[in-house]
């Protein structure tokens, strides 16, 4: 696979400051960042261990180790009179601007919508790797999926192993790395009645 510069680690205060400069430099016409988050059985009960980044405009990746911010920011107390009305305002804000790829494909696919697609599929289908490297990349989830998927013997555990193990810092940025390969419809995308329907009707097969 094409070499890429060496994953930046946003783990303090320091570095999420640098990391906010640098988005403050990306443009908001043609800038996209691309994102994916890995943790512990990822749902409203679950927890998030790290958070990849991917700026195509600048090449460059980063992994934001959210299980160490969380330590640290523990230390301080936050007090909020009645959380119920700003947790949610602050849910719906925190998804303002995004882009679901998987919705975009399945809204501007010609065929039938019955299905979903993974990550996978949409780069087979799309032909976005060559035969090889689409087999390396395949290996490697295999082998990270049987890490941490409690039902193939492995843990969530492992997403909060500091110094994070080559393998995972690895999965983690090549998936952020593929999506901007991906050819995504945005011209196409839904409004906003079409993406619930979207979201309603494809809710059952994620």
């Amino acid at each position: 696979m094409e070499q890429k510069p060496p994953t930046q680690f946003v783990d303090t205060s320091e570095t999420v400051r640098a990391l906010i400069d640098v988005l403050s430099t990306v443009e908001a016409e043609s800038g996209c960042i691309h994102l994916d988050l890995e943790g512990v059985a990822l749902s409203p009960h679950g927890s998030i261990s790290i958070i990849q980044a991917w700026i195509p405009t600048l090449e460059q990746a980063f992994i934001v180790d959210v299980h160490t911010l969380g330590a640290q920011v523990q230390t301080h107390k936050v007090l909020i009179f009645d959380v119920r009305n700003d947790a949610d305002a602050l849910f719906k804000a925190g998804l303002a601007g995004i882009m679901d790829i998987q919705l975009l494909e399945l809204a501007s696919r010609k065929g039938s919508r019955d299905q979903i697609c993974g990550l996978a599929a949409c780069l087979k289908q799309e032909k976005v790797l060559p035969r090889l490297d689409q087999d390396e990349w395949q290996s490697r989830k295999t082998k990270v999926t049987q890490m941490f998927d409690p039902r193939l013997g492995g843990s969530y555990a492992v997403w909060n192993v500091r110094p994070l193990p080559q393998i995972l810092t690895g999965y983690g940025v090549a998936d952020v790395q593929l999506l901007p390969a991906l050819p995504v419809r945005t011209k196409s995308a839904p409004t906003m009645s079409g993406w619930k329907w979207f979201a309603r009707n494809s809710k059952r097969d994620r």
